[in-house]
């Protein structure tokens, strides 16, 4: 015991000085920490963050390889958008009141730390806007159902320890063909690349490129945002008058001319016909083409593509009567059923998708 006292004389206090000397500004001129935009404190025994409050714009702050135990102090820096925890001795992170302050939060990584049970993390739930969060290396990710109840329970969140997350893992019991199957290569993304002492653009770049590819791996391999894209499509050409079924055909009788053949000028009867003839096909002969054309190929998208995968969404959606505001993409979590989800610490519970 006096060992460990010893050694914890050793670990750092987040002090003012040490925040200057290792943030970044995105201006020259009077260093003030409430204007620093990133900080790089990893591997600096550091035991407490008592005054990184301060740094109200901070948007990227890196932590990994310390000490720290608990995290409230980043309560204050609300326009965090990356957080990195990895390394630390964190055991019970804050409730979702606390996350629920870190509106523009995207990228948290709490991997290797020591968090072993659902409710040290269930806080979670409140970060409204968690695209990717790793965790693990830590006691929690070897338990049953992890990924199942993380995804099911963060809503926002579209990837989890380098894996993107499929449909599959979000609607319980629903199987996919392979193209489509969980963890598989094609929905593997590197969350956590290594970084030199880049600059805060870099690491803004580096965010941006993570969320991005993210996205484009689900826009291909999740079959639900694939049907709503194909829908929409379809509904946009409809309004925009290029998918319209309905057949322009003249209700005009054949007319009979019992005029002179010397007659010049038409009658009145042969004006009325052409102008009803000319209202009833306004469309020109080459929009009627292209929208013939638009049918075909939506008819053939729609019956060369996975029966099985719009079977099952058309029976989940027969099934269900009632349809919750859609999560974890604005697109994506559309489809309701109350699935039944072993908890890690008690028994049984409902959770709602």
């Amino acid at each position: 015991m006096d060992s460990l006292k010893a050694h914890w004389a050793y670990l750092l206090n987040c002090s003012q000085s040490l925040i200057l000397d290792h943030g970044y500004w995105t201006s020259e001129g009077e260093k003030d920490p409430k204007d620093i935009v990133m900080v790089r404190l990893s591997s600096l025994l550091l035991k407490s963050l008592d005054q990184i409050g301060s740094c109200r714009a901070l948007r990227i702050c890196i932590l990994a390889d310390n000490f720290l135990t608990t995290i409230e102090a980043l309560m204050a820096c609300t326009h965090l958008v990356k957080l990195d925890l990895k390394g630390n001795q964190i055991i019970q992170l804050p409730d979702a009141s606390y996350w629920s302050h870190l509106k523009e939060l995207q990228l948290l990584y709490l991997h290797d730390n020591n968090i072993s049970t659902w409710n040290n993390i269930k806080g979670l739930s409140g970060c409204l806007n968690l695209t990717a969060l790793t965790l693990y290396d830590t006691p929690l990710s070897l338990k049953k159902n992890f990924r199942h109840c993380l995804v099911n329970s963060i809503w926002s969140l579209k990837a989890l320890d380098n894996f993107v997350i499929s449909d599959e893992e979000i609607i319980q019991n629903w199987s996919l063909p392979f193209q489509f199957k969980a963890m598989k290569q094609h929905f593997c993304v590197n969350l956590y690349p290594s970084t030199k002492l880049n600059s805060f653009e870099t690491e803004m770049k580096a965010v941006y490129k993570i969320i991005s590819e993210i996205n484009r791996i689900q826009a291909i391999y999740s079959p639900t945002l694939i049907i709503q894209r194909w829908i929409r499509g379809h509904l946009i050409r409809k309004s925009l008058g290029l998918c319209s079924t309905k057949k322009h055909k003249a209700s005009v009788k054949p007319f009979i001319n019992h005029s002179s053949e010397n007659e010049q000028e038409p009658s009145q009867s042969q004006k009325t016909k052409k102008e009803d003839t000319d209202d009833n096909h306004d469309l020109p002969k080459e929009k009627n083409t292209e929208i013939k054309r638009l049918h075909v190929n939506l008819n053939t998208l729609m019956q060369t593509i996975y029966p099985e995968v719009l079977l099952k969404i058309a029976e989940t959606f027969d099934s269900q009567q009632d349809i919750e505001v859609p999560y974890n993409t604005p697109e994506c979590r559309s489809l309701k059923s109350e699935v039944q989800i072993s908890t890690f610490d008690q028994g049984t519970t409902k959770y709602w998708l």
